[in-house]
This record gives structure tokens, C-alpha cells and sequence, in this order.
């Protein structure tokens, strides 16, 4: 009996070992699957960042600012590599990256060409930076990054593609106003565009300004509110030209370039504030729900 109970006790360590064992395994396997998560989602930022960056830019070109190709070129030599590096990361198995790699060069092309009418460019442009972020919600899924918590409530992927696609208004604004400086007047199709961009703008920023102080974590929110601020300074600045200095009537003084460096300042603070939070929840220990 006493022989039968030593046996069926050290069975049982054996199996508690194992379940530890598996747990630890299964544990750092998770880990690892949403550390690498964090690296394609900041890649998908970084595409996304570069992609509008030749919008804007190429935008301007086509309306007449030719001066900026040599900065078109090394845009697209910088998006080149990030493609490359993209398939590295495995991005190859989903479908929208596909579809990106594939359509890049024609876009490319028609940008350097300057064979397409400038609303036809923006339009392609949109359509390939919306079908990133909808891969950076699929990659959020597929790595389990939609488990993780900034709180009891707030989920740090949602936050993120949020950041992301205020980012898109602004930058959208940024393209669209581009090509009116560059052309000089503001008429049309381009006036109408960007004055509901600028109220979208103004609408999406307050938004999310909400939603950063919504999130109950101490050590965040001291860093949304300084974010929150400078996004604000900067938005507000940039719609303040848009409304007094390019939705006019007449000639317009502000150039091209001058104007798309002031509507980058709120894009580089938002995607301060993505980094951090990308580089908070990397650096410790969050809840996965």
C-alpha cells in the first residue's frame, strides 16, 4: 500500500511538472507570437507614414511644384526598402500586402510619369493606405494583439489604429492642401475636399482626445495628456492656415512645401504618441484578456 501511495505521488508531481512545463512553454510561445506582432505593426506604421508622405508629395508635383521630385525619389526608394523588409516579416501570407507589393510599382510609375489627373493619383494613394490599415487589424488579431489591455476597458490595438487613422485625416489634408498651394488657387473639386477634410480634422482629433483620457493607467496618463496637447497645438495651427490662408478666394500665398511641413507637425506628434504606447505595452507587463 505504502508502495502504491510513493508511486501515485510521484505520478502526480510527474504531471504537475509537465502541466507547469507546458503552461511555461505555451506562456513564452504567446509572448514571442505578440512580440513579433509589435514589430509588423510598427512596420505597417512606417509604410503607412511614407506612403501618405508620397501622396502629398506627388500631389503637389502633378499641380505644378516640380522642384519636389527629387524628394519624390527618395520617398519611393525609402518605400522600396520597407516593401523588401515587409516580406521578411512573413507579411507575404496575407492578402491586402499582396496587393500592396503589387500595385506599388504601377503607382510608382504613374507618379514619376505624372499621367494621371490629380484626383485619380490621390484616390489610388487612398485606396492602398486604407487597405494597410486594414491589414495592421488584421495583423492585431493574428498575433493576439487585440488581447491586449491599456486598462479594464481600453485596448491598446484599438487605441493604435484610432492614432492611425486620425493620422490618415490630417495627412489626407496635408496632400489635398499641397497640390492647391502648388497650383495656387483653391477651386473645385480640391476646395470642397479639403474643406470637409478640415472638419474632419477638427472632428477625429477631438475624438481621440477623448478617448486618451479615457485610459486609466498611471503610467500613461501623464504621456497621452502631453501628447494630447501638442496634437491639439499643432492641429489647430494647421487648420487655422487651412480655413485663413487656402480656402480663399484668389491667389494663394503659402508655398506648397511651407504648407505640407506645417501639416506634418501634427502627423509626427500622433505618431510620437503611437510609438510610446507601442513601446509602453513592449517594455511591460500588460493584461491579456
Amino acid at each position: 500500500m505504502n508502495h502504491l501511495g510513493i508511486v501515485v505521488g510521484m505520478m502526480a508531481i510527474l504531471l504537475l511538472i509537465f502541466v507547469i512545463r507546458k503552461f511555461s512553454v505555451e506562456r513564452r510561445m504567446e509572448r514571442d507570437r505578440i512580440k513579433k506582432g509589435l514589430i509588423i505593426i510598427k512596420h505597417i506604421e512606417k509604410i503607412v507614414a511614407v506612403t501618405q508622405q508620397h501622396r502629398g508629395i506627388s500631389n503637389a508635383i502633378q499641380q505644378g511644384n516640380i522642384s519636389l521630385k527629387p524628394q519624390l525619389i527618395a520617398i519611393e526608394e525609402k518605400l522600396d526598402h520597407l516593401i523588401t523588409e515587409g516580406s521578411n516579416l512573413d507579411l507575404s501570407i496575407f492578402s491586402q500586402w499582396k496587393s500592396f507589393a503589387e500595385n506599388w510599382p504601377i503607382l510608382k510609375k504613374h507618379s514619376l510619369d505624372c499621367d494621371l489627373k490629380p484626383q485619380e493619383l490621390m484616390r489610388q494613394h487612398n485606396e492602398m493606405i486604407e487597405e494597410q490599415l486594414s491589414l495592421f487589424d488584421v495583423i492585431t488579431r493574428y498575433y493576439n494583439l487585440h488581447t491586449i489591455m491599456l486598462d479594464d476597458i481600453n485596448h491598446a490595438s484599438e487605441l493604435c489604429l484610432d492614432m492611425l487613422r486620425v493620422v490618415e485625416a490630417i495627412a489626407q489634408a496635408r496632400g489635398v492642401g499641397a497640390g492647391i498651394c502648388a497650383k495656387g488657387k483653391c477651386e473645385g473639386v480640391d476646395k470642397i475636399n479639403l474643406n470637409a477634410l478640415k472638419i474632419f480634422v477638427t472632428s477625429s482629433t477631438k475624438e481621440l482626445f477623448n478617448e486618451l483620457k479615457d485610459v486609466r493607467n498611471p503610467k500613461l496618463s501623464e504621456q497621452f495628456s502631453v501628447s494630447s496637447r501638442n496634437i491639439k497645438d499643432t492641429a489647430d495651427r494647421l487648420v487655422d492656415v487651412i480655413e485663413h490662408q487656402v480656402l480663399i478666394d484668389g491667389n494663394i500665398e503659402i508655398n506648397s512645401k511651407d504648407y505640407f511641413t506645417l501639416a506634418t507637425k501634427p502627423i509626427d506628434e500622433l505618431l510620437k504618441a503611437f510609438n510610446n504606447t507601442v513601446a509602453f505595452v513592449s517594455r511591460h507587463e500588460v493584461n491579456i484578456h
